[in-house]
């Protein structure tokens, strides 16, 4: 049987140094195809023309495999939208402006996905642990809380960047720009959600919102979401809501407030 010459760029001579790094360069590359290979089919339409684009996109990753392979891990701790972004533009070469329109969103953040993204994956090796979230950035986050459960969309808004994003795993749903953000805000959490209850906290380093709904204020408060802050120049550039209530176990919380 024939083999992929980007998957196995091997020969009889290849030397065992070759083939390790031909198993490192599968085993790197296998967790991103799926990904991959859906932004292809997303910009170009047509399932041939994304498999051309990702071979394309493999065969470039091969040739410098010594800085991908560093990309790689790197990529584990982006947001989805920066990896996204990251992935569209220095892997498969993609212009900012069709990357954005791939992603549905504008340029601008598109921009600042990706200058968030290369600023993460230049952290040396071993920066990987976080340091604890900074007082100013929770004393933001409980501002954030507090606007959000008292319906007070200008309050919110005066928190926001103008390129904000906003995404909400495990759904693929996100929301870019300040205006959209807060579109959404008053759309959903304020207007159909009958009562919150908020607890700041830190989480995987960063500030953190843990969101509790009720069915009305006097009634019991179920866990619901856990929202990582992005904070930069005192300014919110990233909300992450994890909308997964297991998540209140992992980090102490209980499952439910009055």
């Amino acid at each position: 049987m024939a083999t992929n010459s980007l998957d196995s760029p091997a020969s009889e001579r290849e030397t065992d140094a070759a083939k390790d790094r031909r198993d490192r360069f599968d085993r790197a590359v296998a967790p991103l195809r799926r990904e991959l290979h859906a932004h292809c089919y997303r910009m170009l339409g047509s399932v041939y023309d994304a498999d051309d684009a990702l071979q394309e996109a493999l065969l470039r990753a091969w040739t410098a495999f010594d800085r991908f392979e560093g990309l790689v891990a790197a990529l584990q701790r982006l947001s989805g939208n920066e990896r996204a972004a990251l992935l569209l533009v220095d892997v498969l070469g993609f212009t900012a402006s069709d990357a954005a329109a791939t992603m549905g969103t504008n340029a601008t953040s598109m921009h600042s996905a990706l200058a968030r993204a290369r600023r993460s994956v230049r952290k040396p090796a071993g920066s990987d642990r976080p340091a604890p979230a900074q007082p100013s950035d929770l004393a933001l986050a409980r501002r954030f809380a507090d606007a959000l459960a008292a319906s007070d969309l200008e309050g919110f808004v005066a928190l926001l960047a103008p390129d904000v994003t906003w995404q909400m795993p495990p759904m693929t749903q996100w929301y870019a720009g300040s205006e959209a953000v807060a579109a959404f805000a008053q759309a959903v959490p304020m207007t159909l959600c009958p009562s919150w209850r908020t607890r700041v906290i830190t989480a995987s380093g960063q500030a953190a919102v843990a969101f509790y709904v009720g069915e009305r204020n006097d009634a019991p408060h179920q866990g619901w979401s856990v929202t990582l802050l992005d904070v930069e120049n005192d300014a919110i550039t990233g909300i992450t809501s994890f909308l997964d209530a297991a998540l209140f176990a992992r980090l102490a919380l209980p499952p439910s407030i009055d």
